[in-house]
């Protein structure tokens, strides 16, 4: 009884060693809170501005990315983008400390806290084609909070 007790407790400490990946934290495929948004580049308008709420219940930093901030467990958009541009660049503006997390077209996961001032934002050079999947928190609790979404093509 005692092996089995060992076993067990090393496959628990096994377990809290492994990073949390997005698709735990996240629903990477549930629908998005704001919709999904298709832009082709050149974005006109530009900036394309989106009024959205940020924030929700789950540590961003539960994701393993390294992000911070409280995130909502479905993204607030999905942007579907045809790069054209050199650059694209994703903000938030809000009242409150935001900050930015993006699942790339590739897999990968982008974050900022305070890209300009308290808000945040990414500036991809040579973006990808693809699905920008945009998740906006909050520091400072899981509540909601009015934030803008900017997206444009940086020079």
């Amino acid at each position: 009884m005692t092996d089995k007790l060992s076993i067990f407790a090393a496959f628990l400490a096994l377990l809290s060693t492994l990073p949390f990946l997005p698709a735990e934290a996240q629903d990477r495929q549930a629908a998005p809170t704001f919709g999904i948004l298709t832009l082709v580049s050149p974005i006109r308008p530009s900036p394309h501005e989106l009024k959205i709420e940020g924030g929700g219940t789950v540590m961003a930093l539960r994701t393993g990315s390294g992000c911070s901030g409280f995130i909502s467990e479905a993204p607030e958009v999905r942007l579907r983008y045809t790069a054209r541009s050199p650059s694209l660049l994703i903000q938030v503006e809000s009242a409150r400390d935001t900050t930015l997390m993006i699942l790339m077209p590739d897999g990968s996961i982008a974050c900022n806290d305070d890209y300009d001032g308290s808000h945040p934002g990414l500036l991809f050079r040579q973006p990808q084609s693809g699905d920008y999947v945009i998740w906006v928190g909050v520091f400072g609790g899981s509540s909601r909070t009015p934030a803008v979404l900017r997206i444009s093509e940086a020079p």
